[in-house]
């Protein structure tokens, strides 16, 4: 079987599937350098997402500069009904790992990131 699309396949996959446990990660790193449109492939899946995850578009950096405007994306998701989780996982360019400045300029709707918020940080 050829595969043309990787998550038309998850999605059928969730769809054979008898249970609620089991969701989509939605990658917009990859998503965007495979098929671009984010936001319309986001919408597409919409009911079977359950967290997603983003870095910087082509350099897998901190989220703070790239193709990708993440604080419209996310505003955008939410406005779409999206409650689910949101992660970073990128490649640093501080090889220490300790810049997350950009996490503060992220907002959610009218929250930021905080500490009650489904979010989560993750470098490699």
């Amino acid at each position: 079987m050829e595969v043309t699309c990787w998550q038309q396949l998850a999605a059928e996959v969730l769809g054979s599937l008898d249970g609620k446990n089991v969701r989509l990660m939605f990658d917009c790193y990859h998503q965007q350098k495979i098929r671009s449109d984010l936001l319309r492939s986001f919408e597409r899946y919409l009911p079977l997402i359950g967290h997603v995850q983003f870095a910087s578009v082509p350099d897998r950096a901190e989220p703070d500069h790239g193709e990708v405007n993440f604080h419209w994306l996310f505003r955008e998701m939410q406005s779409l009904g999206y409650e689910g989780y949101f992660g970073a996982e990128y490649k640093p360019k501080d090889t220490a790992g300790t810049n997350i400045g950009w996490l503060k300029s992220l907002q959610f709707g009218t929250a930021q990131f905080d500490k009650g918020s489904r979010s989560s940080v993750g470098y490699w």
